[in-house]
């Protein structure tokens, strides 16, 4: 974005130099001195352009500490399943007719086999944090970027996405996988969060095509 220059002169030397912009960045009084203020500008902006967060990107905040909370809890929920089960690392997932108990302790590689069903609880509890570690880096990109332009709607999809989240690994806990379809509710959540990413970036492009001010 390159910001409006506008020169105010009072008739002597102390004239200052505004710097503002349409697009949320700080504002600043640059006053003349033994330099020129264009060398002043440009040392102030070498660093790029520090944008000022209004108050309600708050609750954006708030959904990224939740969300990571909610990532602890079901890290926590595979591990009391590895211990109930007895599946032990560096195992990430238990093979019917494969997986050994680790709890047993006749023999450093396990003991008797984990029945069938007891593999499959097992596997549900662990897809269901695995999926949410992989869908969770392009959640995060999302909520922040849109958070800047649209703070409130961002933060109810991201509060919208934590809750199907939840939601998906309690159906998935049960044993069934098709429980987790109960959790589908994060689906509009995401493709709203895409959306406003979406607009950003359409106004932004056609802002620096026109060679305008971002609004």
């Amino acid at each position: 974005v390159s910001p409006t220059l506008q020169r105010r002169v009072h008739g002597d030397t102390n004239a200052n130099v505004h710097i503002r912009s349409r697009f949320p960045v700080h504002y600043q009084e640059i006053p003349f001195g033994p330099y020129s203020w264009l060398e002043e500008t440009r040392k102030q902006m070498s660093g790029g352009i520090a944008i000022e967060l209004k108050p309600e990107f708050g609750f954006v905040v708030l959904d990224i500490v939740v969300s990571v909370l909610m990532l602890y809890w079901k890290g926590g929920m595979v591990q009391l399943a590895r211990k109930r089960y007895g599946v032990g690392y560096p195992d990430m997932y238990a093979t019917r007719g494969i997986t050994k108990a680790h709890k047993d302790p006749e023999s450093l590689l396990g003991g008797v086999h984990i029945s069938d069903a007891d593999c499959h609880v097992f596997n549900c509890y662990q897809r269901a944090h695995q999926n949410d570690l992989e869908s969770y880096p392009f959640f995060l990109a999302l909520l922040i970027l849109a958070g800047l332009w649209f703070p409130i709607s961002a933060s109810v999809c991201g509060g919208v996405w934590i809750l199907g989240r939840v939601m998906y690994a309690l159906g998935y806990y049960t044993g069934n996988p098709h429980g987790r379809y109960l959790g589908l509710l994060h689906v509009p959540a995401i493709l709203g969060l895409l959306g406003m990413n979406a607009y950003i970036s359409y106004v932004l492009i056609r802002t620096y095509m026109k060679g305008g001010i971002a609004v």
